[in-house]
Protein backbone atom coordinates (compact mmCIF):
# COMPACT_ATOMS: atom_id res chain seq x y z
CA UNK A 1 0.00 0.00 0.00
CA UNK A 2 2.86 2.17 0.63
CA UNK A 3 3.97 2.16 -3.10
CA UNK A 4 0.52 3.30 -4.02
CA UNK A 5 0.30 6.36 -1.65
CA UNK A 6 3.63 7.63 -1.85
CA UNK A 7 2.65 7.55 -6.24
CA UNK A 8 -0.52 9.40 -5.25
CA UNK A 9 0.61 12.11 -3.13
CA UNK A 10 3.36 14.62 -4.69
CA UNK A 11 5.73 15.81 -1.84
CA UNK A 12 9.65 15.64 -1.89
CA UNK A 13 10.32 13.30 0.58
CA UNK A 14 7.68 11.07 -0.27
CA UNK A 15 9.85 8.21 1.03
CA UNK A 16 9.49 9.02 4.05
CA UNK A 17 6.33 8.10 5.72
CA UNK A 18 6.24 10.18 8.90
CA UNK A 19 6.20 13.13 6.33
CA UNK A 20 3.50 12.12 4.30
CA UNK A 21 1.38 11.60 7.09
CA UNK A 22 2.70 15.05 8.73
CA UNK A 23 1.32 16.40 5.52
CA UNK A 24 -1.81 15.21 4.91
CA UNK A 25 -2.77 14.21 8.18
CA UNK A 26 -1.43 17.16 10.49
CA UNK A 27 -0.65 14.01 12.65
CA UNK A 28 3.31 13.58 14.02
CA UNK A 29 4.53 9.86 14.19
CA UNK A 30 7.86 8.69 15.05
CA UNK A 31 10.61 7.10 13.09
CA UNK A 32 12.54 3.94 14.20
CA UNK A 33 15.89 2.27 12.69
CA UNK A 34 14.88 -0.76 11.37
CA UNK A 35 18.32 -1.87 13.45
CA UNK A 36 16.72 -0.66 16.71
CA UNK A 37 14.04 -2.40 16.23
CA UNK A 38 15.28 -5.75 15.93
CA UNK A 39 17.17 -4.78 19.62
CA UNK A 40 14.55 -4.26 20.67
CA UNK A 41 12.32 -7.17 19.43
CA UNK A 42 15.36 -9.31 20.43
CA UNK A 43 15.65 -8.73 24.32
CA UNK A 44 13.00 -10.67 25.25
CA UNK A 45 11.33 -8.51 27.41
CA UNK A 46 7.53 -7.84 27.02
CA UNK A 47 7.95 -4.35 27.40
CA UNK A 48 10.62 -3.32 24.67
CA UNK A 49 8.44 -6.40 22.14
CA UNK A 50 5.32 -4.05 23.06
CA UNK A 51 7.02 -1.13 22.04
CA UNK A 52 7.79 -2.27 18.51
CA UNK A 53 4.97 -4.14 17.68
CA UNK A 54 2.96 -0.55 18.64
CA UNK A 55 5.19 0.90 16.79
CA UNK A 56 4.48 -1.34 13.69
CA UNK A 57 0.56 -1.23 14.34
CA UNK A 58 0.95 2.89 14.55
CA UNK A 59 2.13 2.52 11.07
CA UNK A 60 -0.20 0.19 9.27
CA UNK A 61 -3.23 2.68 10.83
CA UNK A 62 -1.65 5.81 9.16
CA UNK A 63 -1.46 3.90 5.73
CA UNK A 64 -5.18 2.91 6.40
CA UNK A 65 -5.85 6.58 7.05
CA UNK A 66 -3.65 8.11 4.33
CA UNK A 67 -5.76 5.67 1.63
CA UNK A 68 -8.98 6.82 3.69
CA UNK A 69 -7.94 10.77 4.15
CA UNK A 70 -6.86 10.58 -0.16
CA UNK A 71 -9.93 8.81 -1.48
CA UNK A 72 -7.66 6.28 -3.49
CA UNK A 73 -10.09 2.96 -3.22
CA UNK A 74 -12.54 5.65 -4.25
CA UNK A 75 -10.62 6.98 -7.28
CA UNK A 76 -9.94 3.59 -8.10
CA UNK A 77 -13.37 1.77 -7.87
CA UNK A 78 -14.72 4.92 -10.31
CA UNK A 79 -12.08 4.62 -12.52
CA UNK A 80 -12.20 0.83 -12.64
CA UNK A 81 -15.90 1.60 -13.41
CA UNK A 82 -15.22 3.69 -15.97
CA UNK A 83 -12.45 2.33 -17.89
CA UNK A 84 -13.99 -1.15 -17.77
CA UNK A 85 -10.98 -2.68 -16.08
CA UNK A 86 -10.37 -4.81 -13.13
CA UNK A 87 -10.45 -2.81 -9.83
CA UNK A 88 -7.25 -4.16 -9.12
CA UNK A 89 -5.79 -3.22 -12.31
CA UNK A 90 -7.26 0.25 -11.83
CA UNK A 91 -5.00 1.17 -8.72
CA UNK A 92 -2.60 4.19 -9.56
CA UNK A 93 0.74 2.78 -10.36
CA UNK A 94 0.05 -0.59 -11.06
CA UNK A 95 -1.13 -0.69 -14.62
CA UNK A 96 -0.11 1.92 -17.27
CA UNK A 97 -2.51 4.02 -19.67
CA UNK A 98 -2.81 1.77 -22.29
CA UNK A 99 -4.24 -0.57 -20.44
CA UNK A 100 -6.60 1.82 -19.18
CA UNK A 101 -7.19 3.36 -22.77
CA UNK A 102 -7.57 -0.33 -24.27
CA UNK A 103 -10.57 -0.99 -21.28
CA UNK A 104 -12.22 2.00 -23.04
CA UNK A 105 -11.89 1.19 -26.34
CA UNK A 106 -13.50 -1.76 -25.73
CA UNK A 107 -16.35 -0.22 -23.98
CA UNK A 108 -17.19 1.75 -26.86
CA UNK A 109 -17.02 -0.54 -29.65
CA UNK A 110 -19.27 -2.83 -27.75
CA UNK A 111 -21.52 -0.21 -27.61
CA UNK A 112 -21.52 0.48 -31.58
CA UNK A 113 -21.49 -3.11 -31.84
CA UNK A 114 -24.61 -3.54 -29.69
CA UNK A 115 -26.58 -0.26 -31.63
CA UNK A 116 -25.54 -1.58 -34.99
CA UNK A 117 -27.10 -4.71 -33.67
CA UNK A 118 -30.53 -4.00 -32.54
CA UNK A 119 -29.78 -4.81 -29.15
CA UNK A 120 -32.00 -2.07 -27.95
CA UNK A 121 -34.13 -4.33 -26.30
CA UNK A 122 -31.62 -5.24 -23.23
CA UNK A 123 -31.14 -2.66 -21.15
CA UNK A 124 -28.09 -3.00 -18.18
CA UNK A 125 -28.25 -0.75 -15.02
CA UNK A 126 -24.99 0.65 -15.92
CA UNK A 127 -26.18 1.02 -19.82
CA UNK A 128 -29.21 3.03 -18.62
CA UNK A 129 -26.90 5.61 -15.23
CA UNK A 130 -24.25 6.08 -18.65
CA UNK A 131 -27.40 7.09 -21.14
CA UNK A 132 -26.39 4.23 -23.48
CA UNK A 133 -30.00 2.83 -23.68
CA UNK A 134 -30.77 3.70 -27.19
CA UNK A 135 -34.21 5.31 -26.09
CA UNK A 136 -33.14 8.66 -27.93
CA UNK A 137 -31.91 9.48 -31.37
CA UNK A 138 -29.26 11.62 -29.19
CA UNK A 139 -28.16 8.65 -27.45
CA UNK A 140 -27.96 6.78 -30.82
CA UNK A 141 -25.97 9.31 -32.50
CA UNK A 142 -23.73 9.56 -29.57
CA UNK A 143 -22.78 6.27 -30.04
CA UNK A 144 -21.95 5.79 -33.42
CA UNK A 145 -18.88 7.06 -35.30
CA UNK A 146 -18.96 10.52 -37.05
CA UNK A 147 -17.93 8.56 -40.39
CA UNK A 148 -21.41 6.42 -40.05
CA UNK A 149 -23.31 9.65 -39.57
CA UNK A 150 -22.03 10.97 -42.21
CA UNK A 151 -22.73 8.66 -44.19
CA UNK A 152 -25.94 8.11 -42.53
CA UNK A 153 -27.04 11.46 -43.24
CA UNK A 154 -26.35 11.23 -47.05
CA UNK A 155 -28.67 8.58 -47.72
CA UNK A 156 -31.38 10.10 -45.90
CA UNK A 157 -31.55 13.14 -48.17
Amino acid sequence: GWKIISEECKHPNASYQPAIVSAVLNKRIPFHDNLLLTRWFSMNKGVQRWRVIEYRMTQAMSTVLLFDALDILGRAGEAARLSNVEFSQSLPGIRGSQYKVEGVLLRALQSVNSSEKGDKGINRPSDIRLGLTGSSHETQTQSQSPKKLLRGNITRD
